[in-house]
């Protein structure tokens, strides 16, 4: 087994988790969060999805959801090659902004997949497409 640390993001359900924003289908609180590098975390931020961090089968890392960071936490995650995590993303929503943001980013999407994505590659297209862009 080499020593290059797996970093699993853990599924789950975060309707009505702290942060929530507006409401989602059937008055359903939205939780919004987003992926961030780990090169520009800054203090303050909060862990949005746990983060598991092993190298080989020992468990090197683990932030649970509501981890506030410090810059002490970040230069671990820094150095146990933790490359993204997601973050709390409290700042409002530009439905217009945000509108035009998914036109580039599809626009983005067809210029790598092209203009038809291929049957292999469609899913992979369509999850991206779904994932839409970032909002931080």
């Amino acid at each position: 087994m080499d020593d290059r640390m797996e970093i699993t993001v853990t599924q789950m359900n975060t309707d009505g988790m702290p942060g929530a924003e507006g409401a989602g289908e059937a008055g359903n609180p939205v939780y919004r969060y987003c992926w961030m590098p780990t090169l520009h975390l800054e203090p303050g931020m909060v862990i949005a999805r746990p983060v598991f961090g092993r190298t080989g089968r020992q468990l090197a890392i683990h932030l649970g959801v509501g981890t506030v960071l410090t810059a002490a936490t970040i230069d671990q995650l820094l150095n146990k090659g933790v490359e993204c995590v997601a973050v709390d993303n409290l700042v409002p929503r530009d439905d217009e902004a945000y509108a035009q943001a998914q036109a580039v980013h599809e626009a983005r999407l067809r210029e790598i997949f092209g203009a038809v994505p291929t049957e292999s590659c469609a899913p992979l297209f369509l999850a991206l497409l779904d994932g839409g862009p970032s909002e931080c």
